[in-house]
């Protein structure tokens, strides 16, 4: 999380750098030519810096998800050894119709669902679990920087924004569907 957010942090930078650069430039011969050098080094150092942090946070979050799943995985696994054998049928079909109506009674089909959906599924969360606040933070950096550039104009954009997300939302749940 504390890589994310200086993540989220630095990339604010490129922007106001490549502003400032910009405006060196326009200035022309009123200033030193050595300034928007000096800026063009500070923004690939900044955008180098990035890049390492994020490379690093992927890195960590990939590995903990792993982690996650192959964990989940072998609990499951363990459990699923330590049913009855009447428990877990192999074929799905149980003598005892009441027995496979129970939430303990399951198919070896069952397990494996557990096994490879359901951890899928966790290691998922974990993968995009710091997208809920960064995304919102990443959102507010970047309105304001807009804003600071482009000034009230930028409402629109915020507001096409924001109606999209019952969009996507149908969307998503439509491709979770398939």
């Amino acid at each position: 999380g504390a890589l994310r957010l200086l993540n989220t942090v630095i990339q604010a930078f490129p922007s106001l750098l490549i502003a400032r650069l910009l405006r060196q430039i326009e200035a022309g011969n009123s200033i030193k030519a050595i300034e928007p050098l000096r800026s063009a080094f500070l923004l690939v150092s900044v955008l180098s810096v990035k890049m390492i942090i994020e490379n690093q946070y992927f890195h960590n979050v990939i590995k903990c998800a792993c982690e996650v799943r192959g964990s989940v995985g072998g609990m499951i696994f363990d459990k699923s050894l330590r049913l009855s054998s009447g428990t877990v049928t192999s074929s799905g079909n149980s003598k005892d119709k009441k027995k496979k109506k129970r939430a303990s009674s399951m198919g070896s089909g069952e397990v494996v669902n557990l096994m490879q959906s359901d951890a899928t599924m966790l290691e998922m969360l974990t993968l995009q679990i710091h997208t809920i606040w960064d995304g919102a933070l990443q959102i507010a950096i970047y309105i304001a920087l807009l804003y600071k550039f482009l000034g009230t104009s930028v409402f629109w954009g915020l507001g096409v924004l924001l109606s999209t997300i019952p969009i996507n939302a149908l969307t998503l749940r439509i491709l979770n569907r398939l």
